[in-house]
């Protein structure tokens, strides 16, 4: 059997191999650009009421003559622009005003990224970030999507039932159970209901039965805002639980799945087997 210290060694590994490829794929891409500006955006998310963070950044240049120009798609007026080394609010759409802010000590170093405050659901769309330098114009566009989403927590109602409970998420998530000390999909054996919560978002219940000591298992509430888990560990000495949300922006989905399959199930097995 595998000591404690192998598997983390070859889990990082793992991770970097897995994190050199892409690094290689983005400077690919980047080479391969046409723009005479380079812009590049991800996937951002935020949940209702929130502050959010629209992402985009560029080749900065060193003249600091940058004007950055955000734009939603399907709506008169702009989002926010940034010129002359300040915001430019002639222009905004109604709807953004107050609630729009550029991060000023950040723009000369190439970050164009936008802070949208109180987000709404109505906010998801598709936006635009425009930048132009004196080496050109560049622009990419922004997936922005808002939700609703909460803790997971997994109780144990009996000595053979599970009950996993959510009580916010927007749009309707996905439920579904594992044992992962043997990899199986659980999920056609369990029972999920949803209530409505505060509106929109829904509360979730999901019962799995007839579980068994001294395996470990998993609740996964998931929709395209966000990935909750709830781990528990049932044994004769009692239960031990671990809880984790992430939101699913592109950075950070990417990184979820490397860290969960390539270490943290190593570690939760390792840990499984030598109790």
């Amino acid at each position: 059997m595998a000591s404690l210290g192998q598997i983390i060694f070859w889990s990082m590994i793992i991770i970097i191999i897995i994190l050199a490829g892409a690094i290689a794929l983005i400077i690919g891409l980047a080479i391969s650009g046409n723009n005479s500006t380079m812009v590049s955006t991800s996937t951002s998310v935020a949940r209702i009421g929130d502050d959010g963070v629209l992402y985009c950044s560029y080749v900065a240049d060193i003249k600091q003559n940058n004007v950055i120009q955000w734009e939603k798609e399907g709506l008169s007026g702009l989002v926010l622009k940034y010129d002359k080394g300040k915001e430019d609010k002639s222009n905004q759409n109604p709807i953004f005003n107050g609630r729009t802010q550029f991060f000023p000590n950040q723009v000369v170093i190439g970050n164009a990224s936008l802070l949208l405050r109180n987000v709404k659901l109505s906010d998801a769309g598709t936006y635009k970030c425009s930048v132009t330098t004196s080496a050109g114009r560049g622009q990419a566009t922004v997936d922005f999507r808002v939700g609703a989403y909460s803790s997971v927590d997994v109780k144990n109602l009996t000595g053979n039932m599970l009950q996993c409970e959510a009580e916010s998420w927007y749009p309707k998530p996905s439920v579904k159970w594992f044992n992962m000390s043997s990899g199986e999909d659980l999920t056609e054996f369990s029972e999920t209901s949803f209530e409505k919560g505060f509106d929109p978002a829904l509360a979730v219940v999901s019962l799995l039965k007839n579980v068994t000591h001294n395996n470990l298992y998993s609740c996964v509430i998931e929709n395209q805002i966000a990935r909750g888990n709830s781990d528990v560990l049932i044994s004769d000495s009692g239960i031990k639980k671990r809880t984790q949300l992430y939101t699913l922006s592109g950075a950070s989905q990417f990184l979820y799945h490397i860290t969960f399959h390539c270490l943290l199930v190593p570690l939760l097995i390792y840990y499984l087997t030598q109790s």
